[in-house]
């Protein structure tokens, strides 16, 4: 749980900006990539990290406008508009918690999918939230021979960019 907003600025700036990086790699064919029949495509996983952001800040308190009212994500038309989608509402996200709260205000209570969550931890939450998924597709994407850039750490082709053996 986030207990000042400077703490989450900088955890956001790196998480969002990982995450900004691997949806860089999608492509539109991409998109249609099944994680098994019945579950959800690389694209809806990544339309889900997209729009939960305002699901979630707006039953934070936080301004976002026409927020949908679920975060089951729609099938995506293109990669270049779930990239534009995560990196508006990313970008809001920082941009009202810097503007509207204060290190007093994370430890409010609100209602958070029938849940009473602080909101340090509705910020913790989407980090995380973040984190998880970008394993679930970069599995994706490596099994469908999409080259993606390191989160935490170099990727396998990185490391051989690098003149190190791999590991």
């Amino acid at each position: 749980m986030f207990r000042r907003i400077d703490d989450f600025a900088g955890a956001w700036a790196f998480e969002s900006g990982s995450t900004r990086k691997l949806f860089a790699a999608l492509t539109d064919a991409s998109l249609g990539i099944p994680v098994a029949d019945g579950h959800w495509t690389l694209g809806q996983i990544a339309n889900h990290l997209a729009i939960v952001i305002p699901v979630i800040g707006a039953q934070a308190g936080l301004d976002f406008p026409g927020a949908p009212a679920t975060d089951e994500p729609p099938i995506p038309s293109s990669a270049k508009e779930v990239c534009n989608a995560y990196d508006a509402n990313a970008t809001r996200l920082i941009e009202q918690v810097t503007q509207k709260w204060t290190d007093a205000d994370l430890d409010k209570e609100d209602t958070v999918f029938g849940y009473q969550w602080k909101r340090g931890f509705s910020l913790a939450i989407l980090v995380s939230h973040q984190a998880h998924h970008r394993g679930q597709m970069t599995v994706l994407m490596r099994q469908a021979g999409i080259v993606f850039p390191g989160m935490y750490g170099p990727t396998k082709e990185e490391m051989a960019s690098f003149g190190a053996a791999a590991q």
